[in-house]
């Protein structure tokens, strides 16, 4: 099969700018309606891809290729496209702000839905709960769109819209920083006994064959070691962090629950002080941890810091957030490649501490291991392992071996 990332990117373009393009109206939403997520990662579908090929970028109008400009037609001239995509960046940014306290919000909205089988649909209080999803979507979301505002407007001359270009800006860098407050009050930490339930799914997850004993609790203590001693440097749930220290009886899990969890302490800016209550559980969740941690992984791009797109406010709250991004990889990636001859991510399907199991889980670990090994610059040997457990994955895939994810509401 022959890749042209190209041609695959404006036929996308092309399909977005067809569905929704055409007339003064942009056609937000699907067949399940709008949302915070789905409508920032259709903005994604235009901004991302000039990021990593700039031969197809849209933001110097003397310079858009005629296959672009042919793309995007429904949008306007090679002028026109970019004025259009702004207009469509700060449309965004209005529609999810509280018209009450001119915060931005995180919902979930028509992205939540109940389980397959039940009758009744999510209430209007329940579709406003904000989510992880939405939070790690935005970090991504307002990054590519001041990268593309402020490479935009040494083009522009008309002060009027170079005024659009402003109010844009400065809304995007508020939801930049509210979003990075939501993620830092989302990560969570959850210590439990060894010869617990949780902890002795984490022991046989560990190691299959033997199960829970007291010395597999102190290999993986000693294993992660440097993930608790980062964990009293964050600050937070200290007495949980200085109980798991003192006590060689207790295990742990880290990383990000579905939202701001319960009692989350507040997150204060020269600015702002993000104090919203929490209602998430104290408990991490694969897949949450996952979304955040590839969201986080955008502010420490090599991009965002040579086009210096954090202000200092930003910059504060990115060191947590980086220790935080640290601490959660460091921890599934030390767990899911424990021991010397076969790794537990190896043994299909990964089993969570709740004691649930499915391929899903060992793909999402798969994904911070690997982000892990390239990170730590692992060897190749390494990094062939786990395209091996991949395949195992894509093999039980196609003969249905594997069960269904359970994905946490």
């Amino acid at each position: 099969m022959r890749l042209q990332p190209r041609q695959e990117l404006l036929s996308v373009w092309k399909a977005i700018s067809r569905w929704c393009g055409s007339g003064q109206e942009f056609a937000w939403g699907d067949r399940s309606g709008r949302n915070s997520i789905s409508d920032a990662e259709l903005l994604l579908c235009l901004l991302l891809p000039p990021t990593k090929l700039p031969g197809i970028r849209f933001d110097r109008p003397d310079e858009t290729k005629p296959d672009v400009c042919a793309a995007l037609a429904p949008f306007g001239s090679a002028v026109e496209i970019p004025q259009r995509v702004v207009r469509l960046i700060g449309e965004y940014l209005q529609d999810y702000t509280d018209p009450e306290t001119g915060l931005p919000e995180f919902s979930g909205g028509s992205y939540l839905s109940t389980a397959p089988g039940e009758e009744r649909e999510p209430t209007a209080e329940q579709r406003a709960l904000e989510v992880v999803d939405s939070y790690a979507t935005s970090v991504v979301l307002t990054t590519a769109a001041i990268g593309f505002v402020r490479g935009y407007r040494r083009q522009v001359r008309r002060p009027s819209h170079r005024e659009e270009i402003d109010r844009v800006e400065i809304a995007a860098q508020r939801r930049l920083t509210a979003a990075m407050a939501g993620l830092q009050r989302s990560f969570t930490l959850s210590v439990f006994r060894g010869d617990s339930r949780e902890g002795r799914a984490l022991c046989e997850t560990v190691n299959p064959e033997d199960g829970y004993s007291a010395e597999l609790v102190a290999r993986i203590r000693n294993s992660l070691g440097d993930v608790m001693a980062g964990l009293r440097e964050l600050g937070s749930s200290a007495e949980e962090v200085d109980a798991l220290l003192e006590n060689r009886d207790l295990l742990f899990e880290c990383g990000w629950s579905w939202g701001i969890v319960r009692d989350a302490a507040p997150v204060k800016t020269p600015t702002t002080v993000y104090a919203q209550p929490g209602l998430a559980e104290p408990a991490p969740y694969l897949y949450f941890t996952v979304v955040a941690v590839d969201g986080i992984r955008d502010l420490f791009s090599r991009d965002t810091r040579l086009k210096g797109l954090l202000d200092e406010e930003q910059q504060s709250l990115a060191r947590v957030l980086n220790l935080q991004w640290d601490l959660a990889q460091r921890y599934w990636s030390t767990i899911a490649t424990l021991g010397e001859d076969r790794w537990p991510v190896e043994d299909l399907p990964w089993r969570t501490t709740d004691e649930e199991e499915s391929d899903y889980y060992s793909l999402l670990v798969v994904s911070l291991v690997r982000h892990a090994l390239v990170d730590r610059g692992a060897p190749d040997s390494d990094l062939a392992r786990i395209a091996r457990v991949l395949e195992d994955l894509a093999d039980r895939g196609v003969s249905g071996v594997g069960r269904s994810p359970m994905i946490p509401p």
